[in-house]
């Protein structure tokens, strides 16, 4: 899912701001850690470290795609 999240925004953002790859790549970061520690309160969810690194790696994924695909452009 953050694959697709820092996928998409960024390309819709990229003509826009000069680094709005890297902005999306850590807005995105910032939201999964926001979610997770949401879950921390929530009796049906719960907080999971490796939810952590499974956004985290998507979230990398996505910016080196964006960013090798521009280079290119």
């Amino acid at each position: 899912m953050y694959f697709l999240f820092v996928l998409f925004w960024s390309s819709s953002l990229k003509n826009r701001f000069k680094k709005s790859i890297l902005i999306v790549f850590f807005f995105a970061l910032i939201f999964g850690l926001i979610l997770e520690f949401v879950q921390i309160y929530l009796s049906y969810r719960s907080f999971e470290f490796y939810d952590l690194i499974s956004n985290f790696t998507g979230c990398l994924v996505g910016y080196l795609i964006v960013k090798i695909t521009l280079e290119k452009h």
